[in-house]
């Protein structure tokens, strides 16, 4: 992290978004993958967009080389002193965060060299409701760069990439 010049950026290899509609509300489980190009130790942070109002995330799953880690809430600076020092120790660490206006950040530590991580965000929000037939649902997959600069420490300052990857959605209904 002191040094994030010259190093690359990690790339999303797919994004995958699957909608379950359980009116008035929507369950939500955004999967982003990505692999580790490097040839070194890394930690990933992927700063998502904000929650909508309303929405809460009632699970958040990290699979890194195929092992499975799920979220633990914890007090906040609890949360931070203990991923800060597993990674001074070069230890693996998990850190999900809601910075203000609702910005969530994931930090993911100690990722080898070649391996692959799956996030899984799994939250519920209410449809809107336009009409009495009618139910409309957004689902931003990109933060609007200038709503969180202001939020964000120079360490985590947005990187953006040219680059496209894989997008799929999947929306099952009763």
């Amino acid at each position: 992290r002191p040094a994030l010049e010259g190093c690359a950026s990690l790339i999303l290899d797919s994004t995958h978004v699957d909608v379950t509609l359980l009116p008035p509300l929507a369950q939500i489980v955004v999967v982003r993958q990505f692999t580790n190009t490097s040839d070194q130790l890394v930690e990933a942070v992927l700063t998502l967009p904000p929650l909508a109002p309303q929405e809460v995330v009632f699970r958040l799953a990290v699979y890194i080389g195929g092992v499975h880690y799920d979220a633990i809430p914890q007090p906040a600076k609890h949360g931070r002193r203990a991923h800060d020092a597993a990674v001074a120790d070069g230890r693996r660490a998990i850190l999900y965060e809601l910075l203000k206006h609702d910005i969530q950040m994931i930090s993911i530590a100690g990722i080898k060299p070649g391996e692959w991580v799956e996030v899984q965000i799994w939250s519920i929000k209410p449809l809107g409701r336009p009409e009495e037939n009618l139910a409309r649902l957004f689902i931003p997959l990109i933060a609007r760069h200038d709503a969180i600069m202001s939020v964000l420490t120079d360490a985590d300052a947005l990187v953006t990439t040219p680059a496209w990857h894989k997008a799929t959605l999947g929306v099952n209904s009763a």
